[in-house]
């Protein structure tokens, strides 16, 4: 801190003043002990340490009562009108108010919080954002008295994807809020009332991430304090953010160790370093001299595995290699006294499909490259990706001898050779798939016209089985016709003999009767004829069925027989001159006699008959 000229220091010894007259550092007395923060307030100087907080006046130390636990960070804020301080320490926080003589005093605990807070910041719409000292962030809003927290948000962890739970940063820049964790930048959208990615740091500053505060030095240029380095970040007219300039740790004399760096800047512009033992000061109107920069390829050789050979090649002009030679190395050299941050990249045209970075030691090495012309092209660039410095190397790989134009010659008159004798074989096989086609076709010919005969003699078959059938039913019909009309008139002939032998008519009248009769009756038996005409039709129907049920009628024959026709019970009634229920009686009887289960059909029996 510079105050009134005067430059103090707040350390994890103590807190000091440099002394003109000494030329050295003294140490306040009662505050040789961990000091966390020194900040000036006006014409107030406020030390926070493990003890508790202290006002410097005239060098002496004047703790502040009722405040006896360790101070970590104190920041000045404005809510509803009123101008407070607000400490964070190892549990609670504080709030500092002015009295009417315009000194700072403690006023009281906010209510309602205890945590282990380091960082503290309030934003435009008045959050006040506190980071724990370890882990996870709060967001946190007091009431207009300032008495206790009314709102209250934890973050764990700014990304929920990462695995890892890192320390949450605290900074402003230009007016707003900015988080970082060690992967990315991060801001409050207060429309949206949530933390949201802040994309424009996050990309023109990827590497700045592990940012541990931000310390501004004018409007456009601002101290990144960062674990192992001092980073100036320019804010340009195009409203971007680029590097101008990095310190590491490791170029300072006495540096800090990790993750202690601070910075300070007075209101002159001049920074002042944190250091191991002391400190540094840095002004920005002595960095303005371009360094010096030299780049060039320091060597480059071939290397022939085969024989183990490492070759030199010469820098200047083209150079030509021998395939066997085609592993080559280049030792590249860049001189710049800067202290900034850079990298090499290598792109070898024709071969290449983006920039390499070169290893630390400067060298690349390309193997087993195929024969081309090639121009090695080589870049510094700084961590903006800014060119800082180009050169080109070009050379050529020779073909192989197995590329040369006899080896071509002897590949193309052995593709002759080859491509006749595998036109050779293409036909012979060709050949041989097509009579192998032609047997298979005839085969399948044949097939067919053996399939299409039996086709044709079954529909052969199953026409003569129709047409049997139609003639059986034919014959059945003539013939039931037929032993109706001899019953008929051998039943009328018996009527008329009753007759004459009762008187009931005269003799001569029956005698004229009777021989009318007997010229319309055949004499023949035509039930037997049906009978075996039947058999020769159905395969001796029933001389089987009589063989294997001795007990059937003639009667039941016959109605075996139209059953076997398929002829329904109503066709059966008028061909027997039945009832419907004489048909039934008889189906019935008939099931009985041949001893039918109840679930067999009588018939599909008749039909399967054989």
């Amino acid at each position: 801190l510079v105050q009134d000229n005067q430059l103090y220091i707040a350390s994890n010894q103590g807190v000091y003043k440099y002394s003109e007259s000494k030329g050295n550092f003294q140490s306040i007395p009662s505050l040789n002990v961990q000091s966390w923060f020194i900040r000036a307030f006006g014409e107030h100087i406020i030390t926070g340490n493990n003890k508790g907080t202290s006002l410097i006046r005239n060098d002496r130390a004047i703790p502040i009562p009722k405040v006896s636990t360790g101070g970590m960070d104190i920041k000045g804020m404005t809510i509803s009108g009123t101008e407070f301080l607000l400490e964070s320490t190892y549990n609670d926080l504080l709030v500092y108010l002015k009295d009417a003589k315009g000194e700072w005093y403690f006023s009281h605990r906010v209510e309602g919080f205890s945590d282990l807070i380091n960082q503290l910041e309030i934003d435009h719409t008045g959050n006040i954002w506190a980071s724990h000292m370890y882990k996870g962030l709060y967001r946190l809003r007091l009431d207009n008295g300032l008495q206790r927290i009314v709102e209250q948000d934890f973050y764990l962890k700014l990304d929920s994807a990462l695995e890892s739970v890192n320390p949450v940063k605290i900074s402003k820049l230009k007016g707003r809020i900015v988080f970082s964790d060690g992967f990315r930048f991060y801001t409050y959208d207060d429309l949206q009332r949530k933390i949201i990615p802040f994309e424009q740091l996050t990309e023109e500053l990827p590497n700045l991430s592990d940012t541990r505060n931000i310390v501004p030095v004018n409007d456009s240029l601002f101290w990144f304090v960062r674990n192992k380095e001092y980073t100036v970040v320019k804010y340009n007219s195009e409203n971007h953010y680029t590097v101008h300039e990095k310190i590491p740790f490791s170029i300072l004399n006495n540096p800090p160790n990790y993750s202690r760096g601070n910075v300070y800047v007075d209101k002159n512009g001049d920074s002042y370093f944190c250091l191991n033992g002391g400190i540094g000061k840095y002004n920005f109107s002595r960095s303005t001299q371009q360094p010096i920069r030299h780049f060039e390829i320091a060597s480059a050789s071939s290397y022939n595995r085969k024989d183990g050979i490492t070759q030199r090649l010469s820098l200047q002009g083209k150079n030509i290699i021998d395939y066997a030679d085609n592993n080559i190395t280049f030792e590249l050299r860049y001189t710049d006294f800067s202290k900034n941050g850079f990298s090499v990249e290598c792109f070898l045209g024709d071969y290449d499909n983006r920039w390499i970075p070169v290893a630390s030691d400067l060298t690349i090495s390309y193997t087993n490259l195929p024969a081309n012309d090639y121009v090695l092209n080589a870049r510094v660039v700084n961590e903006s990706g800014e060119e800082l410095a180009t050169l080109t190397y070009p050379f050529v790989i020779k073909n192989p001898w197995y590329k040369t134009s006899w080896a071509l010659f002897f590949y193309f008159l052995l593709g002759m050779i080859v491509l006749f004798s595998l036109v050779k074989v293409y036909i012979q096989m060709i050949v041989r798939r097509k009579n192998k086609l032609f047997m298979q076709q005839e085969k399948e010919r044949l097939v067919q016209l053996e399939r299409q005969e039996k086709l044709i003699t079954q529909l052969k078959n199953e026409q003569l089985g129709n047409e049997l059938v139609y003639k059986s039913k034919e014959l059945a019909n003539a013939s039931m016709l037929i032993i109706k009309h001899e019953e008929f008139l051998n039943a009328l002939k018996k009527s008329i003999q009753e007759a004459l032998k009762s008187g009931k008519i005269q003799r001569s009248e029956g005698a004229e009767l009777m021989k009318l009769i007997g010229s319309h009756t055949s004499g023949e038996d035509t039930w037997g004829q049906f009978q075996e005409n039947f058999d020769l039709i159905h395969e001796n129907f029933f001389r089987k069925l009589k063989e294997r049920y001795p007990s059937l009628t003639s009667s039941d024959l016959r109605l075996c027989a139209l059953l076997r026709l398929n002829y329904s019970s109503k066709d059966i009634a008028n061909m027997l001159n039945l009832t419907l229920r004489g048909v039934e009686a008889a189906r019935y009887r008939l099931r009985k006699k041949l001893a039918l289960q109840e679930d067999q059909n009588l018939v599909e029996f008749m039909i399967d008959f054989h």
